[in-house]
């Protein structure tokens, strides 16, 4: 696990360079449930943000990071709904593994960890 806070790892997701973006979206991505610091709740209108980023990778990584902060990041679900339709960074190459890479998947699993009610609504299995 990186030695950088989450709060320091949703910092860089701003960043001017692509592969520090990258970086950071996949640390997040890692970062154990449970372990999300209490300030990182501030940071949930810029997680909201980085689900719109170029890169896959960032939007998903994005994606975890609210899932793993919990109720706490209610006022993403509309955002999350938004991203249940983005296949970025599938990998046709992982045949039946693809999709669990997807954007998308990221989001269906954070709406189950902040509000099972509107991932059910959304269809949300």
């Amino acid at each position: 696990m990186s030695q950088k806070s989450v709060s320091e790892l949703v910092a860089l997701l701003t960043d001017e360079d692509k592969d520090v973006r990258l970086g950071a979206a996949k640390e997040l991505e890692a970062y154990p449930s449970g372990v999300m610091e209490a300030e990182v709740k501030a940071a949930v209108p810029v997680l909201i943000r980085a689900l719109k980023a170029q890169e896959a990778e960032v939007r998903r990584g994005a994606a975890y990071a609210l899932g793993k902060i919990g109720v706490d990041a209610k006022a993403a679900v509309p955002a999350l709904i938004d991203a249940l339709k983005d296949r970025g960074g599938r990998n046709p190459g992982m045949g039946c593994w693809a999709r669990l890479y997807t954007v998308g998947y990221a989001a269906s699993r954070a709406l189950l960890q902040i509000d099972p009610e509107a991932a059910k609504e959304a269809g949300v299995l």
